[in-house]
């Protein structure tokens, strides 16, 4: 008789489950990611903010849309469109933008 082999299984991909509620939860804590969040919520950005005006649709985070930047140039991510495409799909980028997706389209 040939012994059965045994694998580790994961859960059913259909299957209802809890998943920490926590983006935070996902990022280990000594994680590039967080060292450039943090950096770039320190920055002042007063005046590119001051510029912003309140009427319209609301912009993007500029620290935000800076730490998409630096972190992207930092794991050799250049492409705006592949950085939105990591906004969308990589939990590292959904830390930093807090579940936004910013796109090039204009229309999402």
């Amino acid at each position: 008789m040939k012994p059965e082999i045994k694998f580790k299984k994961g859960i059913s991909r259909d299957q209802d489950v809890l998943i920490p509620r926590r983006i935070e939860d996902y990022v280990g804590e000594n994680e590039l990611v967080k060292l450039i969040v943090t950096i770039c919520e320190m920055l002042d950005l007063s005046k590119i903010i001051s510029k912003y005006s309140s009427v319209g649709q609301h912009a993007y985070d500029p620290k935000m849309m800076v730490a998409i930047l630096f972190y992207g140039y930092a794991i050799g991510i250049r492409s705006s469109r592949k950085l939105a495409d990591a906004c969308k799909h990589r939990i590292d980028f959904m830390y930093i933008t807090r579940l936004i997706r910013p796109s090039h389209d204009r229309n999402i």
